[in-house]
């Protein structure tokens, strides 16, 4: 809950995964640049990766501002690696994700 996550993976995931926490970084290690789909979420913090990935489409929450929509994504962000495969959600309130590769 109140600190960072942190995980290596000896071979690139092939089932769903979750990783959260809530005060605190997210940062996964791959074994070779993935191949997933990525749910990240971060509210105070930026998002940084090793390798290229490519925005997926997303719902964002639109509301009626003085006669102006102004859409919210509410920090969350989808993305594919590679030619996409698990999904993997990352997620902190208070934290940066950061994504790396050793093939990088």
């Amino acid at each position: 809950m109140n600190g960072s996550v942190k995980v290596a993976f000896s071979r690139n995931p092939v089932h769903d995964s979750t990783f959260h926490t809530l005060n605190g970084s997210v940062d996964l290690y791959f074994a070779s640049n993935p191949d997933a789909d990525l749910n990240l979420n971060t509210l105070h913090g930026g998002v940084y990766a090793d390798f290229d990935v490519t925005t997926l489409p997303m719902t964002v929450k639109g509301e009626n501002l003085n006669s102006r929509m102004i859409y919210r994504s509410g920090g969350e962000m989808k993305v594919r690696a590679g030619k996409g495969g698990p999904q993997l959600s990352l997620h902190t309130l208070n934290g940066s994700i950061r994504l790396h590769s050793k093939g990088a």
